[in-house]
C-alpha cells in the first residue's frame, strides 16, 4: 500500500469516526474535527504531488508551476481521477 493509499484510508476512517462521534461534547469533538481536517490536508497534498509526479514521468506537458487546480484538471484528462465530482469540491 502506497503512502497515498494509506492517507486516503486514514482519512476515510477519520471521517467515519467523526460522523459517529459528532454528538460528543466540547474539546473532544473539536480535537476529532481538527484531526480529520489534518488528514484531509495531508491526503490532498499527496494527491496533487502524485498527479504531478505521474505527469512528469508520462506526459509531454511538464507540470512545473501549475496550481493544484490545474494539476487536478490534468489528472482528470489523464483519467487518474475516477470521480471528478468529488475532486471539484476541494479545488
Amino acid at each position: 500500500m502506497t503512502s497515498f493509499e494509506k492517507a486516503v484510508a486514514l482519512l476515510e476512517t477519520s471521517i467515519s469516526a467523526y460522523c459517529r462521534k459528532s454528538a460528543t461534547e466540547g474539546s473532544v469533538e473539536k480535537t476529532m474535527r481538527d484531526g480529520v481536517i489534518q488528514r484531509f490536508e495531508c491526503t490532498f497534498e499527496l494527491s496533487w504531488k502524485m498527479i504531478k509526479q505521474y505527469l512528469e514521468i508520462y506526459s509531454l506537458e511538464k507540470p512545473d508551476g501549475f496550481t493544484s487546480k490545474e494539476l487536478f484538471r490534468m489528472g482528470l484528462e489523464q483519467r487518474l481521477i475516477r470521480d471528478p465530482g468529488k475532486s471539484d469540491k476541494f479545488t
